[in-house]
């Protein structure tokens, strides 16, 4: 898929999003203390509400959070065909992989909300099963079950652990407390 640029609806000129659901703020003069300014174009750094990536886009003195995936959606797909939002009847954006963070547009889609919970918990569902991917089916881990069962019969200090195996203390100290890779 073909990077493309596309004007953020309502914020035509100011800033675009992409299909790989990247957002940049355009080249523009603004007015800062009485006097014209030059706002440079750059790719705007997106930040995590816990769910799902959000940018903060700044218009007439106003500045408002933007979910992305909405953003790519307004720009790509065909406008939402109902209501939008999560009251039964409307409409939701749903990540076709499940992944939150994975905006493109070709992983975005339109569905009623009733849909889209069905299909969370639907074994027939091409992208999904009843269970989490765990493990290393994950699509981040780092690690490899086999590591796991040797990091958790490991008795060096977390800092050791994590640096040998390239991750954070941190991490070693959950795995160690069964707090995440609980199913091994």
């Amino acid at each position: 898929m073909d990077l493309v640029w596309k004007d953020v609806v309502g914020y035509e000129g100011h800033y675009q999003v992409s299909n790989y659901g990247d957002v940049k703020s355009l080249e523009r003069l603004t007015e800062r203390n009485g006097s014209p300014a030059l706002v440079k174009a750059k790719v705007l750094s997106k930040t995590f509400d816990g769910n799902y990536y959000k940018v903060s886009l700044r218009l007439n003195g106003k500045t408002k959070n933007h979910r992305i995936h909405k953003l790519v959606m307004e720009a790509f797909a065909p406008p939402c065909p109902g209501a939008y939002g999560n009251r039964r009847g409307n409409y939701q954006i749903d990540h076709c992989d499940d992944d939150k963070l994975n905006n493109r547009s070709d992983n975005l889609q339109w569905l009623l909300h009733a849909d889209n919970c069905f299909w969370k918990h639907e074994e027939t569902h091409p992208f999904r099963t009843q269970t989490p991917h765990r493990g290393v089916k994950h699509g981040r881990a780092k690690l490899t079950e086999t590591q796991v069962r040797a990091i958790r019969n490991d008795n060096r200090s977390q800092r050791a652990i994590g640096k040998e195996y390239g991750v954070d203390a941190s991490l070693i100290g959950l795995i160690k407390r069964r707090k995440c890779w609980v199913h091994i």
